[in-house]
């Protein structure tokens, strides 16, 4: 049987369930590709995987802002969640479509976005960067670019990060819906304003917005030709539920989100 892209499509829950799902995924994901849609519960930042988190985020304004802080499995820099869409992609790493390396990948990925945002109705590019920071580095993650990165006119569209792991990988990618609320975005820290003036969304770039629905339609498609594997919308097995659950305790202590 040929290999089909498992595409999941949630809706809002916690930061902690969130990357505990992901990470499931990730531990399965020898086993085959998974493409999963979600939003959050609540204004979120999300912390790269190795980066410190005093030069990621203000915390004291997201505190009094009520911006729960989560620890991503992935690499990068801060992200906030807000007004997005949010997608992860569990795949084996040495064997398929996506074996050719990092770069590489990043590439395919890019361009299965950049041709399900061209079947929602506009046109990106996708732009070759140089490697990603050093997580020491400062600033949000739409300050900066790494990789193969969607963008229009010169601004950056969608952030993504990666994580590799006993032959499998993980990306997360987030996708600006809405004009940045820099309320909000100033829980990010220095560089927040520099983030928001070089990113763009897509209301910017469509006459209207596509629900939800149609939007994860032509994502799916796009990847999904990349890939050159037929669609299958699935739900999370009762293992991948059970494995998600363990680890959301985890993902919800400080120790965890803290750790750097």
């Amino acid at each position: 049987m040929l290999p089909r892209l498992r595409v999941l499509v949630h809706g809002r829950a916690s930061g902690a369930w969130n990357m505990a799902v992901d990470e499931a995924l990730l531990d399965a994901a020898d086993g085959g590709w998974t493409l999963r849609f979600y939003a959050w519960d609540r204004p979120t930042i999300s912390l790269g995987y190795a980066q410190p988190m005093l030069r990621g985020v203000d915390t004291e304004r997201a505190r009094k802002l009520g911006i729960p802080l989560v620890r991503r499995p992935t690499g990068g820099r801060a992200v906030l969640h807000a007004d997005e869409i949010t997608y992860s992609l569990a795949a084996p790493a040495e064997s398929g479509a996506l074996a050719g390396g990092i770069s590489a990948s990043y590439r395919i990925i890019a361009a299965g976005l950049q041709e399900g945002l061209r079947l929602a109705g506009t046109e990106v590019d996708v732009e070759r960067c140089g490697a990603a920071p050093a997580p020491s580095h400062k600033g949000p993650c739409f300050s900066a670019r790494t990789r193969y990165e969607l963008s229009a006119g010169g601004r950056k569209l969608a952030g993504s990060a990666q994580r590799r792991r006993d032959g499998r990988l993980l990306q997360h990618g987030s996708l600006l819906l809405g004009a940045p609320d820099l309320r909000l975005w100033s829980a990010l820290g220095p560089g927040f304003r520099e983030a928001s003036a070089a990113s763009t969304y897509l209301d910017a770039l469509l006459a209207a917005r596509p629900g939800r629905r149609a939007l994860v339609s032509c994502l799916s498609r796009g990847i999904a030709a990349q890939l050159e594997m037929p669609v299958q919308r699935c739900e999370l097995s009762v293992a991948e539920r059970r494995a998600a659950a363990a680890r959301a305790a985890a993902y919800r202590g400080a120790a965890w989100t803290r750790r750097r």
